[in-house]
């Protein structure tokens, strides 16, 4: 795909190799985020931070939705760790890729602040879910994926719960200075990964 990242060999990017980058993966459920950013994570040796995968990691819940209060306060705490942990990624001058809803202001500015604390630029991940023809359909078969593949993090399970979440999500809308990179979910994931690593690697590179 892209020669240096067949020559890397560390687990990670060594620090300086990419601009020092905080790269947020946003989006409503079952539109993919976790998995492309996972494939661009390993392709470019970048270290991801998924928010599911942490809410399990901290609370070994996995397919729960609490009563609204308590899943507010539980969200938060985990988005508080998943962005400690970010900042001190980027102090190493390592970029960083972030995997979550951000479906709060108070999430946006937990974002913004630790880029600002770590002197780091700031990237937006979108998935475009207009180019979804027929919503019912693909949820139907995210979700079926999901539960084929036993994967039990999130907590959005219900095809009418889904739905309701990606009709009434909105993106966070990006500052002066924030780059955007809107992802087509409607492409097969190999050729989705390519394009889109392709485009966080020219967007890296020093």
């Amino acid at each position: 795909m892209i020669n240096v990242t067949s020559q890397m060999t560390t687990r990670e990017a060594r620090p300086g190799t990419y601009k020092k980058t905080l790269m947020a993966f946003c989006g409503a459920p079952l539109v993919g985020k976790s998995s492309l950013a996972k494939a661009i994570g390993q392709n470019l040796k970048i270290k991801v931070l998924d928010l599911d995968d942490m809410r399990l990691e901290l609370f070994n819940r996995p397919g729960e939705r609490l009563p609204d209060q308590q899943e507010r306060e539980v969200m938060l705490s985990v988005y508080i760790e998943m962005y400690k942990r970010a900042r001190a990624t980027l102090y190493e001058d390592r970029p960083v890729i972030t995997v979550a809803t951000h479906s709060r202001p108070i999430y946006h500015e937990l974002l913004r602040t630790s880029a600002q604390y770590a002197e780091a630029a700031i990237a937006l991940m979108y998935s475009d879910t207009s180019k979804i023809i027929d919503l019912d359909a693909f949820l139907t078969q995210r979700i079926a994926s999901r539960v084929t593949n036993g994967d039990s993090s999130s907590n959005v399970t219900d095809l009418a719960y889904a739905k309701l979440i990606v009709q009434r999500y909105k993106c966070i809308t990006p500052k002066d200075g924030e780059t955007v990179i809107v992802t087509d979910p409607t492409k097969s994931r190999e050729a989705l990964s390519e394009e889109t690593t392709t485009r966080v690697y020219d967007l890296l590179r020093k």
